[in-house]
């Protein structure tokens, strides 16, 4: 399942609906500074003298232009300027809603979630704010619900929205929210009558396209997920969440060719960590001499993300490239670290699979409740505890 729509805030635009993938998304090299603990006080520097002139609005259009050169994997560092920005923005004054809801755009980025849903609820207590603020911030906060698991707060979120938003943004939420409290059949048919019903605008039928996607990914229904990624990826060829799943999707489905030529239609360098993983392995089933390139890089990445502390290392990346290489303790380990932080169906089925590589009956019978407690509904997830014989 995506987390949701990202939203970077356009201010007196309304919204901006441009995709990133969160807390699912993707892990940058350390060379990204997605943390803001990695950014050297020279960087900092160096913006706070190149933004010194600027007055508060022109810096807040300044940190957008950062964060969608980043959201589409053309500027490396672009969350860790933003932040910095921000950061020395809020020295001179509070920071207003827009400020702030940029700022916790950025935490949710880097998986800072409680940060992130205190300065979206101070967003939403402000009198007075613009009702295209309000919407950014009840989406926001319904993602991070979403990947937390507190589905009663997701939804509310999302049924606030009825009068902000349009039809196809708020049923997309409720059906993310369906997904994964047992209703994701019914969710699933919902999407599909509104794509068929009528025509779109381009950006509510992205939403609904996406949304369908994960949905008949999760259901087991894969041409139709790679019909709707596809489709998805026309409208928006820079959406890395669309590019990741599709890549993934077409492993699943034994197409490796498929999956490298997509992927490598951006240079590695703007490829995220997990993106990298998904290339080598799809480079090295059809056995391209260049997965030895990407596999060599991807091993000095991990080797130095693992000598940061712990709640700044790239867990579910980790898991997968151990997952790959055969190291099932490390996985598990990983996964089940992954799992504590964020808990959306691919972090689950993740640490399934690496559960029963390791042969590891308590952690399978973890998955299980979850399953059971959750009533998820993933022909994955249950494709692999059947595999274990539960």
């Amino acid at each position: 399942m995506r987390a949701w729509h990202a939203l970077v805030p356009t201010f007196g635009l309304g919204l901006l609906l441009t995709h990133v993938a969160l807390p699912a998304e993707p892990w940058q090299p350390p060379t990204a500074d997605t943390v803001i603990a990695s950014i050297h006080s020279a960087v900092n520097a160096h913006w706070q003298q190149q933004t010194a002139r600027l007055n508060p609005p022109q810096r807040l259009q300044q940190v957008q232009q950062l964060l969608r050169a980043a959201q589409q994997g053309d500027l490396q560092d672009g969350y860790g300027q933003a932040e910095a920005m921000l950061l020395a923005l809020a020295k001179e004054a509070e920071l207003n809603a827009d400020g702030k809801l940029l700022l916790a755009f950025i935490q949710q980025h880097n998986h800072q979630f409680a940060a992130a849903e205190k300065l979206l609820n101070e967003v939403l207590q402000q009198q007075n704010v613009p009702s295209s603020t309000v919407a950014n911030a009840l989406l926001q906060r319904a993602q991070i619900a979403l990947v937390t698991a507190n589905y009663g707060q997701a939804q509310q979120d999302c049924q606030h929205l009825q009068a902000l938003v349009s039809t196809a943004l708020v049923e997309s939420c409720l059906a993310q929210v369906a997904a994964l409290t047992g209703k994701a059949f019914e969710a699933r048919s919902t999407i599909t009558a509104l794509l068929q019903e009528r025509q779109w605008a381009a950006a509510d039928r992205y939403e609904l396209l996406l949304t369908a996607a994960t949905l008949a990914e999760q259901l087991g229904d894969n041409p139709a997920a790679v019909g709707y990624y596809q489709a998805a990826l026309n409208h928006n060829s820079n959406d890395n969440f669309v590019r990741q799943h599709l890549s993934d999707l077409y492993l699943a489905l034994q197409q490796p060719a498929a999956a490298a030529a997509l992927l490598q239609q951006k240079p590695l360098t703007q490829l995220s960590l997990e993106q990298n993983i998904t290339l080598a392995q799809a480079l090295q089933a059809v056995d391209l001499p260049t997965a030895a390139v990407v596999l060599a890089s991807l091993q000095a990445i991990l080797a130095e993300a693992t000598q940061r502390p712990e709640s700044e290392q790239p867990m579910k990346e980790l898991a997968l490239f151990a997952l790959w290489q055969g190291q099932a303790q490390q996985a598990l380990a990983a996964a089940q670290h992954n799992w504590q932080q964020q808990k959306e169906p691919k972090d689950l089925l993740l640490l399934a699979q690496a559960a029963r590589q390791a042969n590891d009956s308590t952690a399978l019978a973890q998955v299980r409740a979850w399953m059971q407690h959750s009533q998820w509904q993933d022909v994955r997830i249950h494709a692999v505890l059947q595999e274990a014989g539960l």
